[in-house]
């Protein structure tokens, strides 16, 4: 049998939109399909829009966050939830999900909500999406981090967080690296 380690998918979001289960194979993932891999794990990306800003993208975070945290107690017995690298190391049953954030905007412009995700499971962030938020801006524009998104990538290092620089700028990207 096959290991395999899959480092995105959004079904969280139309999991979540259409109040559909995990176990469900309308949607990206199954958990039904990976039962074939010896071991399997799969990030699962809270995906927030990059039209959602302040409160609105908390909310629609907390939205998701509660939908995947359901979801993992519903099929524990076939699946557990890595919140770090230790855990993951651990993981003994067949399907591990990571909880990832695709949008920075789930930040809401307040640095204090990188320990509080940190500390509600979410093991990795990318900065943006394809447009600009708080942090700095994507693919759309050629422009880098703001000192806001400098000082996030330094408390997403303190707490131990993983930044995901898919979707940066190059000039973002250069900002992050240096």
């Amino acid at each position: 049998m096959m290991k395999a380690f899959d480092m995105h998918c959004d079904t969280l979001l139309g999991g979540n939109r259409n109040n559909l289960n995990l176990i469900n194979d309308q949607m990206h993932i199954s958990l039904d399909k990976l039962g074939a891999f010896e071991h399997y794990v799969q990030c699962f990306a809270i995906f927030i829009p990059d039209k959602f800003r302040g409160q609105d993208a908390i909310d629609f975070y907390d939205r998701t966050f509660a939908y995947y945290k359901a979801q993992t107690e519903k099929y524990a017995d076939r699946m557990e939830w890595a919140h770090n690298g230790k855990e993951l190391g651990q993981a003994k049953k067949p399907i591990t999900g990571i909880l990832t954030i695709e949008g920075g905007c789930a930040l809401a412009g307040d640095i204090s909500r990188v320990k509080l995700l940190k500390d509600q499971g979410v093991a990795m962030m990318t900065l943006t999406w394809n447009g600009p938020n708080e942090l700095g801006c994507g693919t759309s524009k050629n422009e880098g981090l703001t000192d806001f998104g400098k000082a996030a990538i330094k408390e997403m290092e303190r707490v131990g967080m993983l930044v995901d620089l898919s979707h940066i700028s190059d000039a973002g990207f250069e900002d992050a690296c240096s």
